[in-house]
């Protein structure tokens, strides 16, 4: 299949918009177990043991979501009901890394260097810090919004790296758990299933 749009909107058709919304079942299946819809595993699987390798976390707590996954964008373009296809020109790879000791390192290296938040100077603006604390209290951390500089300067520097080596963007957020990417999950299909005027069954 060349992307899931029909099996998504076949399943939204099937389920009332709740039902669907809630389901945890059907996003396993959708980001882990089924194949990638743009990208080749062997690509995939060298760029998830390098994120691994570099950032001690085990292979499958790793996984690629986005539209590089599916083929499409959930929530891009925003407002409108058009479809926003991969394309590896102008697209990301986006990267969920599902680890709880490395969100909490994260997490406390960022409440430390920030002495608890009172000092921000560590943030590269106060976007990125209100960004990161909206955030990180549902579980999900983007790390270049952090507040270690060091930390941050080495995630950034490690992903522009193997980006310029594959010849496209590929960027990564920490989820505490499978929870919490499930909730940011629904709020991504949420915002598909309002923009392209989705109705399930009642």
């Amino acid at each position: 299949m060349d992307n899931y749009i029909e099996l998504i909107n076949k399943y939204i058709s099937s389920k009332s918009k709740i039902d669907f919304i809630d389901n945890r079942e059907f996003y396993n299946k959708l980001f882990f177990t089924y194949p990638s819809a743009c990208l080749e595993f062997e690509n995939i699987s060298e760029i998830v043991n390098r994120v691994a390798m570099e950032f001690k976390v085990p292979y499958h707590d790793i996984k690629i979501i986005g539209s590089s996954h599916l083929g499409f964008s959930l929530v891009k373009p925003l407002k409108e009901n058009t479809i926003k296809f991969f394309n590896s020109d102008n697209s990301d790879i986006d990267i969920a890394i599902i680890n709880k000791e490395l969100f909490l390192h994260i997490f406390s290296l960022t409440m430390k260097t920030s002495n608890f938040y009172n000092d921000l100077t560590g943030f590269k603006d106060r976007n990125s810090f209100n960004y990161y604390k909206k955030n990180v209290i549902s579980g999900f951390i983007r790390p270049d919004t952090i507040g270690d500089k060091k930390f941050r300067s080495k995630w950034l520097r490690f992903f522009d790296d193997i980006s310029e080596e594959y010849n496209i963007k590929i960027s990564a957020a920490i989820y505490l758990d499978e929870e919490c990417l499930h909730n940011r999950l629904e709020n991504s299909f949420k915002i598909y299933i309002e923009r392209m005027g989705l109705d399930g069954a009642e």
